[in-house]
Protein backbone atom coordinates (compact mmCIF):
# COMPACT_ATOMS: atom_id res chain seq x y z
CA UNK A 1 0.00 0.00 0.00
CA UNK A 2 1.51 3.23 -1.07
CA UNK A 3 2.24 5.30 2.46
CA UNK A 4 0.60 9.17 2.39
CA UNK A 5 3.98 11.09 2.89
CA UNK A 6 3.80 14.15 5.44
CA UNK A 7 6.90 16.42 5.62
CA UNK A 8 7.64 19.83 7.03
CA UNK A 9 9.75 22.66 4.59
CA UNK A 10 12.01 24.58 7.24
CA UNK A 11 13.95 27.26 5.22
CA UNK A 12 16.87 28.45 7.52
CA UNK A 13 17.43 32.08 6.23
CA UNK A 14 16.86 32.05 2.95
CA UNK A 15 14.65 34.83 1.51
CA UNK A 16 12.29 32.58 -1.05
CA UNK A 17 12.75 29.28 -2.86
CA UNK A 18 11.13 28.22 -6.03
CA UNK A 19 9.10 25.62 -5.14
CA UNK A 20 8.57 23.42 -8.94
CA UNK A 21 7.12 19.53 -9.27
CA UNK A 22 5.09 18.57 -11.90
CA UNK A 23 3.43 15.70 -10.60
CA UNK A 24 2.47 16.48 -6.31
CA UNK A 25 0.33 14.13 -5.05
CA UNK A 26 0.99 13.72 -1.43
CA UNK A 27 -1.53 14.22 1.01
CA UNK A 28 0.22 15.67 4.20
CA UNK A 29 0.59 19.21 5.29
CA UNK A 30 2.71 21.68 3.84
CA UNK A 31 4.41 23.32 6.53
CA UNK A 32 6.37 26.91 5.47
CA UNK A 33 8.08 27.42 8.86
CA UNK A 34 10.05 29.93 8.21
CA UNK A 35 11.41 31.57 5.04
CA UNK A 36 9.37 31.49 2.45
CA UNK A 37 8.11 29.79 -0.49
CA UNK A 38 7.93 31.13 -4.27
CA UNK A 39 5.35 28.97 -6.36
CA UNK A 40 6.86 28.28 -10.24
CA UNK A 41 5.70 26.42 -12.71
CA UNK A 42 8.22 23.76 -14.54
CA UNK A 43 6.55 25.00 -17.89
CA UNK A 44 5.29 27.87 -18.66
CA UNK A 45 4.05 26.66 -21.95
CA UNK A 46 0.46 25.83 -21.38
CA UNK A 47 -1.55 26.98 -18.07
CA UNK A 48 -3.73 23.66 -17.86
CA UNK A 49 -0.12 22.72 -16.16
CA UNK A 50 -0.60 24.64 -13.36
CA UNK A 51 -2.93 22.11 -11.61
CA UNK A 52 -0.79 20.02 -10.98
CA UNK A 53 2.03 21.98 -9.27
CA UNK A 54 0.20 21.90 -5.73
CA UNK A 55 -1.28 18.96 -4.00
CA UNK A 56 -4.55 19.39 -3.91
CA UNK A 57 -5.60 16.70 -0.78
CA UNK A 58 -2.59 19.04 1.22
CA UNK A 59 -2.96 21.76 3.14
CA UNK A 60 -1.34 24.93 3.37
CA UNK A 61 0.45 26.22 6.65
CA UNK A 62 2.09 29.48 6.44
CA UNK A 63 3.32 29.58 10.19
CA UNK A 64 4.29 33.14 11.65
CA UNK A 65 7.07 34.78 10.06
CA UNK A 66 6.77 32.85 6.82
CA UNK A 67 5.21 33.29 3.71
CA UNK A 68 4.13 31.81 0.39
CA UNK A 69 4.17 33.87 -2.85
CA UNK A 70 1.61 32.28 -5.43
CA UNK A 71 3.68 34.16 -8.06
CA UNK A 72 0.97 35.15 -10.52
CA UNK A 73 0.18 31.46 -10.43
CA UNK A 74 -2.53 29.09 -9.23
CA UNK A 75 -2.81 27.07 -6.53
CA UNK A 76 -5.25 24.30 -5.53
CA UNK A 77 -4.33 23.54 -1.68
CA UNK A 78 -7.17 21.62 0.25
CA UNK A 79 -7.01 24.59 2.80
CA UNK A 80 -5.25 27.49 3.88
CA UNK A 81 -4.57 28.64 7.57
CA UNK A 82 -1.74 29.99 9.71
CA UNK A 83 -0.17 32.75 11.39
CA UNK A 84 2.11 33.96 8.32
CA UNK A 85 1.56 35.68 4.96
CA UNK A 86 0.38 34.68 2.24
CA UNK A 87 1.29 37.01 -1.31
CA UNK A 88 1.42 37.45 -4.70
CA UNK A 89 4.32 39.10 -6.06
CA UNK A 90 3.25 39.39 -10.08
CA UNK A 91 1.80 41.89 -11.81
CA UNK A 92 -1.34 39.57 -12.78
CA UNK A 93 -3.63 37.77 -10.57
CA UNK A 94 -2.49 34.55 -8.19
CA UNK A 95 -5.27 32.25 -7.69
CA UNK A 96 -6.12 29.57 -4.99
CA UNK A 97 -8.75 27.39 -6.90
CA UNK A 98 -10.65 25.23 -4.39
CA UNK A 99 -12.52 22.26 -6.56
CA UNK A 100 -14.37 19.94 -4.15
CA UNK A 101 -17.73 19.05 -2.57
CA UNK A 102 -15.42 18.96 0.90
CA UNK A 103 -15.23 21.56 3.38
CA UNK A 104 -12.53 23.59 2.89
CA UNK A 105 -10.67 27.10 4.83
CA UNK A 106 -8.75 29.75 3.53
CA UNK A 107 -7.73 31.45 7.08
CA UNK A 108 -4.00 32.88 6.43
CA UNK A 109 -3.78 35.51 9.14
CA UNK A 110 -2.05 38.40 6.20
CA UNK A 111 -2.84 38.50 2.72
CA UNK A 112 -0.95 41.08 0.37
CA UNK A 113 -1.21 41.77 -3.33
CA UNK A 114 -4.01 40.74 -5.45
CA UNK A 115 -4.41 36.91 -4.51
CA UNK A 116 -7.87 35.78 -5.47
CA UNK A 117 -10.14 32.94 -4.11
CA UNK A 118 -12.08 30.73 -6.30
CA UNK A 119 -14.70 28.52 -4.74
CA UNK A 120 -15.58 25.67 -7.61
CA UNK A 121 -16.45 22.86 -5.77
CA UNK A 122 -19.75 22.09 -4.59
CA UNK A 123 -18.77 22.04 -0.59
CA UNK A 124 -18.22 25.08 1.88
CA UNK A 125 -15.67 26.89 1.78
CA UNK A 126 -15.03 29.18 5.27
CA UNK A 127 -13.01 32.52 4.01
CA UNK A 128 -11.59 33.21 7.69
CA UNK A 129 -9.42 35.63 6.87
CA UNK A 130 -9.76 39.32 7.15
CA UNK A 131 -8.87 40.73 3.72
CA UNK A 132 -8.34 40.01 0.96
CA UNK A 133 -6.20 42.71 -0.45
CA UNK A 134 -6.68 43.52 -4.09
CA UNK A 135 -8.36 40.30 -4.86
CA UNK A 136 -11.66 38.78 -5.30
CA UNK A 137 -13.67 35.85 -4.07
CA UNK A 138 -15.50 34.09 -6.44
CA UNK A 139 -18.35 32.07 -5.82
CA UNK A 140 -18.52 30.35 -8.99
CA UNK A 141 -20.60 27.08 -6.91
CA UNK A 142 -21.69 25.53 -4.04
CA UNK A 143 -21.23 28.38 -0.59
CA UNK A 144 -18.56 31.28 0.81
CA UNK A 145 -19.06 31.92 4.21
CA UNK A 146 -16.99 35.14 5.51
CA UNK A 147 -16.28 34.68 9.54
CA UNK A 148 -14.47 37.34 9.67
CA UNK A 149 -16.44 40.19 11.75
CA UNK A 150 -14.73 42.47 8.91
CA UNK A 151 -13.71 41.61 5.73
CA UNK A 152 -12.03 43.76 3.29
CA UNK A 153 -11.44 42.60 -0.69
CA UNK A 154 -11.47 44.73 -4.26
CA UNK A 155 -14.72 42.25 -4.95
CA UNK A 156 -16.74 39.55 -4.45
CA UNK A 157 -18.53 37.48 -7.10
CA UNK A 158 -21.20 35.10 -6.53
CA UNK A 159 -22.46 33.24 -9.78
CA UNK A 160 -26.13 31.31 -10.85
CA UNK A 161 -26.69 28.97 -8.34
CA UNK A 162 -23.55 29.28 -5.65
CA UNK A 163 -24.19 31.19 -2.56
CA UNK A 164 -22.30 33.91 -0.26
CA UNK A 165 -23.23 33.92 3.70
CA UNK A 166 -21.98 37.22 5.15
CA UNK A 167 -24.39 37.36 8.31
CA UNK A 168 -22.43 38.90 10.93
CA UNK A 169 -19.88 40.55 8.87
CA UNK A 170 -19.33 43.98 8.04
CA UNK A 171 -18.05 44.36 4.27
CA UNK A 172 -15.44 47.46 3.95
CA UNK A 173 -15.02 49.03 0.59
CA UNK A 174 -16.13 45.40 -1.15
CA UNK A 175 -18.06 45.76 -4.33
CA UNK A 176 -20.73 42.38 -4.71
CA UNK A 177 -21.19 41.51 -7.54
CA UNK A 178 -24.32 39.23 -7.63
CA UNK A 179 -24.97 37.67 -10.96
CA UNK A 180 -28.58 35.86 -11.86
CA UNK A 181 -30.15 33.22 -9.59
CA UNK A 182 -26.91 33.98 -6.63
CA UNK A 183 -28.46 33.70 -3.17
CA UNK A 184 -26.67 36.17 -0.58
CA UNK A 185 -27.67 35.43 3.08
CA UNK A 186 -26.74 38.70 4.91
CA UNK A 187 -27.40 40.98 8.03
CA UNK A 188 -24.29 43.47 7.51
CA UNK A 189 -23.66 46.80 8.22
CA UNK A 190 -22.07 49.54 6.98
CA UNK A 191 -21.63 50.84 3.65
CA UNK A 192 -21.76 47.89 0.54
CA UNK A 193 -21.32 48.40 -3.24
CA UNK A 194 -23.64 45.96 -5.56
CA UNK A 195 -23.16 45.52 -9.10
CA UNK A 196 -25.91 43.52 -10.88
CA UNK A 197 -24.44 42.42 -13.79
CA UNK A 198 -27.33 40.88 -16.09
CA UNK A 199 -27.43 40.43 -19.73
CA UNK A 200 -31.12 38.73 -19.16
CA UNK A 201 -34.08 39.11 -16.94
CA UNK A 202 -33.46 38.60 -12.99
CA UNK A 203 -35.28 39.01 -10.26
CA UNK A 204 -34.65 40.15 -6.21
CA UNK A 205 -36.19 41.36 -3.39
CA UNK A 206 -34.71 45.04 -3.20
CA UNK A 207 -33.97 44.41 0.25
CA UNK A 208 -31.15 42.22 -0.74
CA UNK A 209 -29.41 46.07 -1.56
CA UNK A 210 -30.54 47.92 2.14
CA UNK A 211 -27.36 49.33 2.52
CA UNK A 212 -25.11 52.75 1.86
CA UNK A 213 -22.78 52.50 -0.83
CA UNK A 214 -23.70 51.64 -4.35
CA UNK A 215 -26.52 49.81 -6.73
CA UNK A 216 -24.97 49.63 -10.30
CA UNK A 217 -27.16 47.93 -12.76
CA UNK A 218 -25.20 47.07 -15.96
CA UNK A 219 -26.00 44.33 -18.94
CA UNK A 220 -28.94 44.64 -21.61
CA UNK A 221 -31.27 42.55 -18.89
CA UNK A 222 -34.35 43.83 -16.81
CA UNK A 223 -33.46 43.59 -13.45
CA UNK A 224 -36.93 43.86 -11.31
CA UNK A 225 -36.35 44.93 -7.50
CA UNK A 226 -39.63 43.52 -5.29
CA UNK A 227 -40.00 45.96 -2.55
CA UNK A 228 -37.65 48.94 -1.01
CA UNK A 229 -33.81 49.49 -0.36
CA UNK A 230 -34.74 51.59 1.65
CA UNK A 231 -31.10 53.24 1.51
CA UNK A 232 -30.05 56.06 4.03
CA UNK A 233 -27.37 56.84 1.51
CA UNK A 234 -25.20 56.04 -1.67
CA UNK A 235 -26.17 56.37 -5.17
CA UNK A 236 -28.73 53.86 -7.52
CA UNK A 237 -27.19 54.25 -11.11
CA UNK A 238 -29.10 52.39 -14.11
CA UNK A 239 -26.11 52.32 -16.27
CA UNK A 240 -27.33 49.55 -19.14
CA UNK A 241 -30.34 47.48 -19.86
CA UNK A 242 -33.61 48.26 -17.41
CA UNK A 243 -34.88 48.44 -13.68
CA UNK A 244 -37.78 47.39 -12.75
CA UNK A 245 -39.61 48.76 -9.12
CA UNK A 246 -42.24 46.35 -8.07
CA UNK A 247 -43.98 47.49 -4.57
CA UNK A 248 -44.56 44.59 -2.00
CA UNK A 249 -46.32 44.45 1.05
CA UNK A 250 -45.33 42.63 4.28
CA UNK A 251 -46.84 40.67 6.84
CA UNK A 252 -45.98 40.64 10.79
CA UNK A 253 -47.98 37.71 12.24
CA UNK A 254 -46.16 34.98 13.04
CA UNK A 255 -48.64 32.12 13.07
CA UNK A 256 -48.86 30.56 9.13
CA UNK A 257 -51.33 28.33 7.53
CA UNK A 258 -50.55 26.34 4.39
CA UNK A 259 -53.52 24.48 2.91
CA UNK A 260 -52.36 23.15 -0.15
CA UNK A 261 -53.74 20.42 -2.83
CA UNK A 262 -52.96 18.98 -5.85
CA UNK A 263 -54.66 18.88 -9.48
CA UNK A 264 -58.36 17.96 -8.74
CA UNK A 265 -59.37 16.97 -12.85
CA UNK A 266 -55.73 14.37 -12.05
CA UNK A 267 -56.34 10.78 -11.46
CA UNK A 268 -53.11 9.91 -9.38
CA UNK A 269 -52.42 8.25 -6.20
CA UNK A 270 -49.28 9.31 -6.20
CA UNK A 271 -49.77 11.55 -3.32
CA UNK A 272 -48.71 15.32 -2.65
CA UNK A 273 -45.14 16.41 -1.28
CA UNK A 274 -42.85 18.90 -1.16
CA UNK A 275 -38.74 19.65 -0.01
CA UNK A 276 -39.13 23.02 1.59
CA UNK A 277 -41.95 25.86 1.68
CA UNK A 278 -39.73 29.19 2.03
CA UNK A 279 -41.31 32.57 3.59
CA UNK A 280 -38.84 35.97 2.08
CA UNK A 281 -38.21 38.85 4.23
CA UNK A 282 -37.60 41.78 3.18
CA UNK A 283 -34.34 41.56 3.14
CA UNK A 284 -34.33 39.12 0.51
CA UNK A 285 -33.80 36.32 3.29
CA UNK A 286 -35.28 33.12 4.15
CA UNK A 287 -37.29 33.27 7.92
CA UNK A 288 -38.71 30.05 8.60
CA UNK A 289 -36.20 27.30 8.87
CA UNK A 290 -35.18 26.31 11.86
CA UNK A 291 -35.41 23.36 13.93
CA UNK A 292 -39.40 23.05 13.79
CA UNK A 293 -40.60 20.33 15.57
CA UNK A 294 -43.57 18.19 14.21
CA UNK A 295 -46.62 18.04 17.02
CA UNK A 296 -49.01 15.77 15.17
CA UNK A 297 -52.14 17.50 15.64
CA UNK A 298 -54.25 16.41 13.46
CA UNK A 299 -53.82 12.41 12.50
CA UNK A 300 -51.01 11.24 10.53
CA UNK A 301 -52.36 7.48 10.11
CA UNK A 302 -55.55 5.79 9.82
CA UNK A 303 -54.94 3.91 12.46
CA UNK A 304 -53.84 6.39 14.87
CA UNK A 305 -56.90 7.93 13.74
CA UNK A 306 -59.11 5.35 15.38
CA UNK A 307 -57.00 4.89 18.17
CA UNK A 308 -57.39 8.58 19.28
CA UNK A 309 -61.58 8.29 18.81
CA UNK A 310 -61.21 10.64 15.88
CA UNK A 311 -64.43 9.48 13.80
CA UNK A 312 -64.64 12.19 10.77
CA UNK A 313 -62.12 13.59 9.70
CA UNK A 314 -62.25 16.50 7.58
CA UNK A 315 -62.09 16.68 3.50
CA UNK A 316 -61.94 19.20 0.95
CA UNK A 317 -62.42 23.16 1.25
CA UNK A 318 -59.68 25.63 2.94
CA UNK A 319 -60.15 24.02 6.55
CA UNK A 320 -58.46 21.34 8.65
CA UNK A 321 -56.58 23.11 11.48
CA UNK A 322 -58.40 26.43 12.83
CA UNK A 323 -57.03 26.66 16.28
CA UNK A 324 -53.22 26.83 16.76
CA UNK A 325 -52.74 28.87 19.98
CA UNK A 326 -51.48 25.23 21.71
CA UNK A 327 -48.23 25.66 19.38
CA UNK A 328 -45.25 27.12 20.87
CA UNK A 329 -42.48 28.59 18.58
CA UNK A 330 -41.32 26.33 15.89
CA UNK A 331 -43.89 23.84 15.95
CA UNK A 332 -45.93 22.53 13.08
CA UNK A 333 -48.72 20.61 13.09
CA UNK A 334 -50.27 18.92 10.38
CA UNK A 335 -53.91 17.67 8.97
CA UNK A 336 -54.36 15.31 6.63
CA UNK A 337 -56.94 15.77 3.90
CA UNK A 338 -58.61 12.72 3.60
CA UNK A 339 -58.72 8.90 5.76
CA UNK A 340 -56.84 7.49 2.95
CA UNK A 341 -54.12 9.39 3.59
CA UNK A 342 -50.97 9.50 5.82
CA UNK A 343 -48.27 11.77 6.97
CA UNK A 344 -45.31 10.15 8.25
CA UNK A 345 -44.09 10.06 12.11
CA UNK A 346 -42.31 13.27 12.95
CA UNK A 347 -38.56 11.38 13.13
CA UNK A 348 -39.52 9.84 9.36
CA UNK A 349 -37.46 12.25 6.54
CA UNK A 350 -40.84 12.66 4.80
CA UNK A 351 -42.47 14.29 7.85
CA UNK A 352 -44.28 17.93 7.75
CA UNK A 353 -40.88 18.96 9.97
CA UNK A 354 -38.91 18.53 7.06
CA UNK A 355 -40.32 21.36 5.44
CA UNK A 356 -38.05 23.64 7.32
CA UNK A 357 -34.92 22.42 7.72
CA UNK A 358 -33.47 23.70 4.79
CA UNK A 359 -32.73 20.74 3.16
CA UNK A 360 -33.73 19.11 -0.29
CA UNK A 361 -32.88 15.92 0.30
CA UNK A 362 -36.20 15.55 2.99
CA UNK A 363 -39.80 16.20 2.10
CA UNK A 364 -43.00 16.61 3.27
CA UNK A 365 -45.15 13.71 1.52
CA UNK A 366 -48.63 12.54 1.97
CA UNK A 367 -50.13 10.04 0.13
CA UNK A 368 -53.15 9.35 -1.84
CA UNK A 369 -55.26 11.70 -3.49
CA UNK A 370 -54.92 14.86 -5.20
CA UNK A 371 -58.34 16.42 -4.08
CA UNK A 372 -58.11 16.31 -0.75
CA UNK A 373 -57.44 19.49 1.61
CA UNK A 374 -53.96 19.04 3.13
CA UNK A 375 -53.29 21.65 5.96
CA UNK A 376 -49.83 22.29 8.11
CA UNK A 377 -49.63 25.21 10.33
CA UNK A 378 -46.18 26.64 12.19
CA UNK A 379 -45.58 29.32 14.86
CA UNK A 380 -42.40 31.43 13.78
CA UNK A 381 -40.23 32.95 16.53
CA UNK A 382 -41.31 36.66 17.94
CA UNK A 383 -38.48 38.42 16.87
CA UNK A 384 -38.57 36.73 13.20
CA UNK A 385 -38.88 39.36 10.42
CA UNK A 386 -41.81 40.41 8.86
CA UNK A 387 -42.79 38.02 5.66
CA UNK A 388 -43.34 39.66 2.05
CA UNK A 389 -43.14 36.46 0.06
CA UNK A 390 -42.71 32.49 -0.20
CA UNK A 391 -41.75 29.95 -2.45
CA UNK A 392 -42.32 25.92 -2.72
CA UNK A 393 -39.14 23.52 -3.26
CA UNK A 394 -40.92 20.51 -5.56
CA UNK A 395 -39.46 16.83 -5.38
CA UNK A 396 -38.60 16.02 -9.82
CA UNK A 397 -41.75 14.12 -9.70
CA UNK A 398 -44.54 16.55 -11.46
CA UNK A 399 -47.36 14.40 -10.78
CA UNK A 400 -46.54 15.11 -6.50
CA UNK A 401 -46.38 18.76 -7.02
CA UNK A 402 -49.19 20.98 -5.12
CA UNK A 403 -50.85 22.81 -7.82
CA UNK A 404 -52.91 24.59 -5.52
CA UNK A 405 -52.90 26.75 -2.33
CA UNK A 406 -53.78 29.43 0.27
CA UNK A 407 -51.27 30.70 2.95
CA UNK A 408 -53.21 32.68 5.80
CA UNK A 409 -51.58 34.08 8.62
CA UNK A 410 -52.81 34.72 12.41
CA UNK A 411 -51.11 37.23 15.21
CA UNK A 412 -53.10 34.87 17.82
CA UNK A 413 -52.95 31.72 16.12
CA UNK A 414 -56.93 31.84 16.33
CA UNK A 415 -57.96 34.73 14.19
CA UNK A 416 -56.98 34.51 10.41
CA UNK A 417 -56.33 36.37 7.53
CA UNK A 418 -55.81 35.21 3.90
CA UNK A 419 -52.62 36.22 2.37
CA UNK A 420 -52.02 34.47 -1.14
CA UNK A 421 -54.21 32.13 -2.76
CA UNK A 422 -53.86 29.98 -6.00
CA UNK A 423 -57.53 29.33 -5.84
CA UNK A 424 -57.34 28.88 -9.36
CA UNK A 425 -54.59 26.13 -9.19
CA UNK A 426 -51.81 25.12 -12.45
CA UNK A 427 -52.86 22.67 -14.64
CA UNK A 428 -50.32 19.37 -14.04
CA UNK A 429 -49.69 19.33 -17.56
CA UNK A 430 -48.59 22.73 -17.57
CA UNK A 431 -46.12 22.43 -14.97
CA UNK A 432 -44.46 19.22 -17.06
CA UNK A 433 -44.02 20.70 -20.06
CA UNK A 434 -42.93 23.80 -17.91
CA UNK A 435 -40.42 22.46 -15.03
CA UNK A 436 -37.18 21.91 -15.85
CA UNK A 437 -36.34 18.38 -15.30
CA UNK A 438 -33.62 18.82 -12.10
CA UNK A 439 -33.87 16.90 -9.08
CA UNK A 440 -35.19 19.94 -7.16
CA UNK A 441 -36.96 22.99 -8.74
CA UNK A 442 -38.91 26.07 -7.16
CA UNK A 443 -42.14 27.36 -8.12
CA UNK A 444 -41.57 30.63 -9.62
CA UNK A 445 -38.06 30.01 -10.67
CA UNK A 446 -37.05 31.14 -6.81
CA UNK A 447 -38.84 34.60 -7.45
CA UNK A 448 -40.87 35.05 -4.32
CA UNK A 449 -45.03 34.71 -4.49
CA UNK A 450 -45.20 38.35 -3.32
CA UNK A 451 -48.34 38.38 -0.34
CA UNK A 452 -51.31 39.89 -2.43
CA UNK A 453 -53.78 40.54 0.52
CA UNK A 454 -51.79 43.03 2.43
CA UNK A 455 -51.33 46.77 2.17
CA UNK A 456 -47.81 47.84 1.38
CA UNK A 457 -46.82 51.37 2.35
CA UNK A 458 -45.68 53.88 -0.41
CA UNK A 459 -42.40 56.07 -0.12
CA UNK A 460 -39.06 55.76 -1.92
CA UNK A 461 -37.87 52.73 -2.77
CA UNK A 462 -34.12 53.88 -2.95
CA UNK A 463 -34.59 55.86 0.09
CA UNK A 464 -32.11 59.02 0.09
CA UNK A 465 -29.94 57.49 -2.81
CA UNK A 466 -28.78 59.44 -5.62
CA UNK A 467 -30.78 57.86 -8.64
CA UNK A 468 -28.95 58.31 -11.84
CA UNK A 469 -30.29 56.85 -15.33
CA UNK A 470 -27.68 56.64 -18.06
CA UNK A 471 -28.27 57.34 -21.93
CA UNK A 472 -30.06 54.26 -23.38
CA UNK A 473 -31.01 53.08 -20.13
CA UNK A 474 -34.59 52.62 -18.32
CA UNK A 475 -35.79 52.62 -14.89
CA UNK A 476 -39.66 52.15 -14.47
CA UNK A 477 -41.77 52.50 -11.07
CA UNK A 478 -44.71 49.96 -11.57
CA UNK A 479 -47.12 53.08 -8.82
CA UNK A 480 -46.58 56.34 -9.43
CA UNK A 481 -46.65 55.93 -5.63
CA UNK A 482 -42.91 55.07 -5.80
CA UNK A 483 -41.04 57.86 -5.26
CA UNK A 484 -37.78 58.78 -5.82
CA UNK A 485 -35.91 61.83 -3.20
CA UNK A 486 -32.40 62.44 -5.24
CA UNK A 487 -31.87 62.45 -8.47
CA UNK A 488 -28.72 62.62 -10.15
CA UNK A 489 -28.42 63.58 -13.88
CA UNK A 490 -24.59 64.02 -15.72
CA UNK A 491 -25.00 67.16 -18.04
CA UNK A 492 -22.08 65.72 -19.96
CA UNK A 493 -23.04 62.06 -20.75
CA UNK A 494 -26.85 62.72 -21.12
CA UNK A 495 -29.51 60.39 -19.40
CA UNK A 496 -32.08 57.76 -20.33
CA UNK A 497 -35.60 57.25 -19.19
CA UNK A 498 -38.11 57.29 -15.81
CA UNK A 499 -41.63 55.92 -17.01
CA UNK A 500 -42.83 56.96 -14.16
CA UNK A 501 -41.39 59.64 -11.85
CA UNK A 502 -43.24 60.88 -8.58
CA UNK A 503 -40.70 63.05 -7.00
CA UNK A 504 -41.17 63.72 -2.72
CA UNK A 505 -41.07 66.31 -1.36
CA UNK A 506 -37.95 68.23 -0.04
CA UNK A 507 -35.76 66.55 -2.57
CA UNK A 508 -32.76 67.09 -4.19
CA UNK A 509 -31.54 67.45 -8.50
CA UNK A 510 -28.08 67.17 -8.51
CA UNK A 511 -26.40 67.89 -11.35
CA UNK A 512 -22.80 66.70 -12.40
CA UNK A 513 -20.05 67.59 -15.18
CA UNK A 514 -21.31 71.06 -15.71
CA UNK A 515 -20.45 71.72 -19.44
CA UNK A 516 -18.80 75.69 -20.12
CA UNK A 517 -21.76 77.76 -21.17
CA UNK A 518 -24.87 75.91 -20.14
CA UNK A 519 -27.70 78.06 -19.94
CA UNK A 520 -30.45 76.92 -17.25
CA UNK A 521 -33.06 79.41 -17.55
CA UNK A 522 -35.68 76.97 -19.16
CA UNK A 523 -32.84 74.67 -19.91
CA UNK A 524 -34.82 71.08 -20.44
CA UNK A 525 -32.53 68.21 -19.03
CA UNK A 526 -31.85 64.92 -21.29
CA UNK A 527 -33.46 62.65 -18.83
CA UNK A 528 -37.20 61.30 -20.55
CA UNK A 529 -40.09 61.47 -17.96
CA UNK A 530 -42.91 60.64 -19.87
CA UNK A 531 -45.07 60.36 -16.59
CA UNK A 532 -44.90 62.83 -13.69
CA UNK A 533 -46.69 62.98 -11.04
CA UNK A 534 -47.42 65.36 -7.48
CA UNK A 535 -45.34 67.82 -9.80
CA UNK A 536 -45.62 70.53 -7.81
CA UNK A 537 -43.54 68.58 -5.11
CA UNK A 538 -40.81 70.02 -7.50
CA UNK A 539 -41.25 73.16 -6.73
CA UNK A 540 -39.71 71.93 -3.22
CA UNK A 541 -36.87 70.66 -4.20
CA UNK A 542 -32.73 71.97 -4.18
CA UNK A 543 -30.17 71.97 -6.84
CA UNK A 544 -26.72 71.80 -6.68
CA UNK A 545 -24.40 72.17 -9.86
CA UNK A 546 -20.90 69.94 -9.46
CA UNK A 547 -21.36 69.57 -5.58
CA UNK A 548 -22.58 73.14 -4.38
CA UNK A 549 -26.14 74.73 -3.84
CA UNK A 550 -27.63 76.69 -6.21
CA UNK A 551 -31.03 78.54 -3.98
CA UNK A 552 -31.09 80.81 -7.21
CA UNK A 553 -32.12 77.63 -9.48
CA UNK A 554 -35.12 75.22 -9.32
CA UNK A 555 -36.40 72.22 -11.15
CA UNK A 556 -39.90 72.08 -13.12
CA UNK A 557 -41.44 69.61 -15.19
CA UNK A 558 -43.07 69.78 -18.83
CA UNK A 559 -43.30 67.98 -22.07
CA UNK A 560 -42.19 64.81 -20.74
CA UNK A 561 -38.82 66.33 -19.38
CA UNK A 562 -37.16 68.54 -16.39
CA UNK A 563 -36.31 71.95 -16.58
CA UNK A 564 -34.01 73.60 -14.61
CA UNK A 565 -35.03 77.48 -13.88
CA UNK A 566 -34.03 80.59 -12.66
CA UNK A 567 -34.77 82.97 -10.39
CA UNK A 568 -33.25 85.71 -12.24
CA UNK A 569 -32.14 87.10 -15.55
CA UNK A 570 -30.19 84.85 -18.37
CA UNK A 571 -27.88 82.35 -15.99
CA UNK A 572 -24.91 81.68 -18.30
CA UNK A 573 -22.47 79.14 -16.20
CA UNK A 574 -18.69 79.17 -17.97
Amino acid sequence: RRPSIHFRITLQGWESSNYINRAVTYSGDTIVQAGGIKLSTWSTASKAQVANETPTNSMLVVESGAFFDVNGETATFAGVRGEGLVTNSAETAGTFLFNTTNSVLFAPAQVAGRVDVVQKGAGVLTVGTTSLGDGTLYVSNGTAKVTSPTFTAERIVVARGATLDIRGVTLEGVELVVEPGSNIRQDATGAQSYTVAADEDVTYVAGLFASGGTLTKTGSGTATLIGSCAKEAGTVAVREGRVVCKPASTYAGKFFRLNYYGDAAGSTSAGVSFSEFSLYGVSGGRVNCGPYVYRGIGPYSQAAAQEAGIKHLQYGGWDGITDATTLAEYDVAAWRGTSSSYFFSHNEARSPAMVFDGKTSTLLHNTYYWNGSNVIVFRMPADTADVMGFTFTTSVAPTQRPCFWRLEGSFDGATWTMLASNASGVSKQDMIDSTPTTAYTEYNGGVPYLLTNVAWTAGAPFGAAKVSVAAGATLEFESEQLEIAALEVDLAAGAGTITRFTPVENGALYLTNLVAGTTFIGHALSLSVPTVVHADNLKTWKVYVDGTERPDLGVRAGAGTLSVVGSGMLLIFR
